[in-house]
C-alpha cells in the first residue's frame, strides 16, 4: 500500500505526552486533544483516534445543597445573566478524537483534529422556584441570600456531538541528537453545534456544548533535551490559545499553560515519563462583561507511558492529577484527567 495512503489507526493525541506539552486545543474545554508525536518524516501519515475522560466535582465531594457553589446561567434569548441561578454539583466529560498528520517536508507537518464525539453531563441543584420552569421566566436572583431554597434533588442536563475541527502545522526549529524545539500554530473552526438547546426549547449553557462558536487560534513551543548518553531526557513547553467571539455574544477564556517533565526510555518498549504543569484560564466574557464563577488556575502532576506495540504502533496511558486549583468565587473542580488511546505512523 502507498504510504501517502491515509489509513485509519488507533490513538490518543496526549496532551500532556512526554512528546510535546500541549494542553488544551479549544475553547470550551480543557480536554480537546490533538496529534502529539512531533515533526513526522516527509510523506508519511500519522493517524490518531484516542479517548479522553474528565471528571469535576464541587469541593470536598460534598453532596449537599447548601455547601455546592453557586453559578449564573446565561439567557441568550433575553441577553440576561441570572446570578444565583443554581448550584453545580459536577460535571462529567468523555471524549472520542481522530488526530491526522502529514510531513509536508522534513521540518513542517501538516495536522488535522476532529472530535469525533463529545459527550458531557452535567448535573445541578435548582432553585426551588425555577425547578420545571423554563428559563425565559426565571428572574435574576440570588441562592446566596438565604431567602431562596435549592431543590434537594439535582437535575441533569446533556449534550453530544461533533466538537470544533482544527487546522495545525508543526515546524521544527531545529533538532540533534540531544537538543530539539518544535513550534506549533493552529486554527480552530466553529464546525461544532454551540446552540443546543434543553427541554424547553432554551440554549443550553456553554460548558456544556460540543462548539464553541468562535474562531480561535492556538501557539505553542516545546524544548527537549537529552542528558548525555543517557536514556534520560527533559522537556519545557509553552502553550496559548486566544478565543474569538461568537454570535450570541460568548467569549470563553483566553488559555495559557507552561509544561516540565521528564522521560526515560526503558529497556524494551516502554517510555515513561513525569511531567509538572500550570494552566491559567481567563474568566469568560458574554456582552463583553466578565462572567462570575468562571476561570481559573490549576497546578497539576502527569505520570504515564507510551507502549510499542509493533512497527509504527503505540499505545499510550496517562493520568492528569490535579496538585492545587484556584478559582474566582465558588465552581466545580477538576478531579481526574485520564487520556488513553493508541497511534499509528506509515
Amino acid at each position: 500500500m502507498n504510504r501517502r495512503s491515509v489509513l485509519v489507526g488507533l490513538s490518543v493525541a496526549l496532551a500532556l505526552a512526554p512528546s510535546a506539552g500541549f494542553p488544551c486545543s479549544t475553547a470550551n474545554c480543557p480536554l480537546v486533544t490533538q496529534t502529539q508525536d512531533g515533526v513526522r518524516s516527509k510523506g508519511t501519515w500519522t493517524i490518531d483516534f484516542g479517548y479522553r475522560f474528565m471528571r469535576q466535582n464541587a469541593a470536598g465531594d460534598v453532596g449537599s445543597p447548601d455547601t455546592l457553589p453557586v453559578a449564573p446561567l446565561i439567557d441568550f434569548e433575553r441577553q440576561l445573566v441570572l446570578d444565583g441561578h443554581h448550584a453545580d454539583a459536577s460535571m462529567r466529560h468523555s471524549l472520542l478524537q481522530i488526530d491526522m498528520g502529514y510531513g509536508i517536508s522534513s521540518k513542517v507537518t501538516l495536522g488535522l483534529s476532529i472530535p469525533l464525539l463529545s459527550d458531557r453531563l452535567h448535573r445541578q441543584f435548582d432553585l426551588e422556584g425555577n425547578v420545571g420552569v423554563p428559563h425565559n421566566l426565571h428572574t435574576p436572583t440570588d441562592a446566596n441570600s438565604g431567602e431562596l431554597v435549592l431543590a434537594g434533588s439535582p437535575s441533569a442536563h446533556s449534550s453530544r456531538g461533533i466538537g470544533d475541527i482544527q487546522l495545525g502545522g508543526t515546524f521544527a526549529a531545529f533538532t540533534t541528537s540531544r537538543h530539539s524545539l518544535v513550534l506549533r500554530a493552529g486554527i480552530k473552526a466553529p464546525t461544532g453545534d454551540y446552540k443546543i438547546r434543553d427541554t424547553f426549547g432554551s440554549i443550553e449553557r456553554p460548558d456544556l456544548q460540543p462548539g464553541s462558536g468562535s474562531w480561535d487560534m492556538t501557539g505553542a513551543a516545546q524544548y527537549q533535551h537529552r542528558l548525555g548518553s543517557s536514556e534520560w531526557s527533559v522537556f519545557l513547553g509553552g502553550w496559548g490559545g486566544l478565543n474569538g467571539t461568537n454570535d450570541l455574544n460568548y467569549s470563553f477564556g483566553d488559555q495559557i499553560s507552561l509544561t516540565a517533565g521528564i522521560t526515560r526510555a526503558t529497556p524494551g518498549r516502554l517510555r515513561l515519563s513525569l511531567q509538572a504543569g500550570f494552566l491559567a484560564i481567563a474568566r469568560d466574557r458574554f456582552l463583553g462583561a466578565p462572567v462570575t464563577a468562571t476561570g481559573l488556575r490549576s497546578w497539576t502532576v502527569t505520570p504515564g507511558g507510551r507502549l510499542r506495540l509493533g512497527p509504527g504502533l503505540s499505545a499510550y496511558l496517562f493520568a492528569k492529577v490535579p496538585v492545587a486549583n484556584r478559582v474566582h468565587e465558588a465552581q466545580l473542580r477538576p478531579r481526574v484527567d485520564i487520556l488513553s488511546g493508541f497511534s499509528r505512523t506509515f
